[in-house]
């Protein structure tokens, strides 16, 4: 009976130390989040940033520096605006409707949709329209733009007619198939369509397709708020509200937490919400940009293949990031423009390299910025193979207990 109470808390300690192992390495990811973010967030010289990371296990990392315009300090909770980061949300739905069969991404427009007076609106199809090569009008960066008289009235809620008009004028830039060309305005018409085919606005659509089958919060449509009807939780900046998003649509008018975009992310590739067809349609470069696939940027950087988009308006600016290799999520977002784009794109870079550390070795612990004034080192780099928790420490200590183990049970 002694023999078995101690084999039984011998068991426990072993289980403790591998318990305590998994926690460390986690642990070390969002430690080499916070090293990264001490080392950046002085020189990006914004109001706030926030940062989260799930890897394939479903474990999530977040990091946050800064404050709201009212000196909130800033939590995972708050949210952002997503700017151009939406396009691939927007893209999510269309995909979801095309596996459902409502619609199919090589169908033309005008099977579901028609819209007077817009330039080869009957010959343009979805899937033009999803990777920049069905030539509409840029109602944002096109001239004549939207932003004129939307910064004139912050609080004029925009209708479709008003929008489109804006691609009814100006004619399209090209025969479709032809080029590429960057169009927020081919977006803001996928909107359209999404309404279409659901019979619902946009933000319903979404929270029908994803939000509600997926137990999600704080990612939503925002085709409400103004100044005197803000956004709970949004991290603001002196121009959160400088128009409604009703005027970008469904090319830039979503709001999340940089968790819960990570979250979709993970449910949406990691866990198959979507079928690898698709992910492999978006993710698959266009033959008019090897950088753009469906409503995604592609990149290869550290001999990894990631995707996803970027985003940039109204003084916020941000990143989305897939990695299929290592099935893990990485959402970045600023309230603020950094001060320049080299340290901006560098942070990126450093954060992807944790998180692509992280999956090659748990254990990996980055250093910690040295500080300005302080003396240099003599040289010698520091071990982390230990990592404060590692594999290998786990190992030592499972074979010094077994040892302890078999003299217990021989006492």
């Amino acid at each position: 009976m002694k023999n078995k109470i101690k084999l039984a808390v011998v068991v426990s300690l072993i289980v403790s130390v591998f318990s305590n192992t998994a926690l460390a390495t986690v642990d070390n990811l969002e430690y080499n989040l916070n090293v990264t973010l001490d080392k950046f967030f002085d020189r990006l010289v914004i109001p706030g940033l926030s940062v989260a990371v799930i890897v394939e296990n479903g474990d999530e990392v977040t990091a946050q520096r800064g404050t709201t315009l009212d000196n909130e300090e800033l939590t995972e909770d708050h949210v952002f605006r997503l700017a151009s980061m939406s396009k691939h949300l927007t893209t999510l739905m269309v995909m979801y409707l095309h596996e459902i069969g409502e619609l199919n991404i090589d169908d033309k427009l005008s099977d579901y949709l028609v819209i007077d007076g817009l330039e080869n609106g009957d010959v343009m199809t979805i899937r033009q329209l999803l990777n920049h090569t069905a030539g509409v009008f840029d109602h944002i960066n096109g001239s004549p733009n939207v932003f004129s008289a939307a910064l004139g009235d912050p609080e004029r809620e925009w209708e479709h007619e008003d929008i489109i008009k804006y691609m009814t004028d100006n004619g399209s830039y090209f025969t479709p198939g032809s080029q590429y060309s960057y169009s927020n305005g081919g977006f803001y018409i996928l909107g359209m369509l999404i309404e279409a085919i659901t019979g619902e606005s946009l933000a319903q659509s979404f929270d029908s397709i994803f939000l509600n089958p997926l137990a999600l919060s704080n990612i939503f449509v925002d085709d409400f708020s103004t100044a005197n009807n803000p956004i709970t939780n949004l991290a603001t900046n002196s121009r959160s509200y400088e128009y409604h998003l009703n005027a970008i649509g469904a090319a830039g008018n979503f709001v999340a937490s940089p968790l819960a975009f990570a979250r979709l992310g993970h449910e949406v590739y990691t866990n198959d919400f979507l079928t690898d067809e698709s992910e492999m349609a978006i993710s698959t470069q266009s033959t008019l940009n090897s950088a753009y696939g469906l409503g995604s940027r592609l990149w290869e950087a550290h001999d990894v293949y990631h995707f996803g988009h970027t985003g940039k308006l109204g003084g916020y600016r941000g990143i989305f990031m897939y990695i299929p290799e290592q099935k893990t999520s990485i959402v970045i977002s600023a309230s603020g423009y950094p001060a320049t784009s080299s340290t901006w794109w560098l942070l990126i870079d450093t954060i992807l390299l944790d998180a692509i550390k992280y999956n090659q070795d748990p254990s990996y612990v980055n250093k910690p910025p040295e500080p300005v004034d302080d003396e240099k080192d003599d040289g010698e780099e520091e071990d982390n193979s230990s990592g404060g928790g590692s594999f290998g420490f786990a190992l030592i200590s499972m074979l010094a207990l077994i040892a302890i183990t078999r003299r217990t049970l021989k006492a």
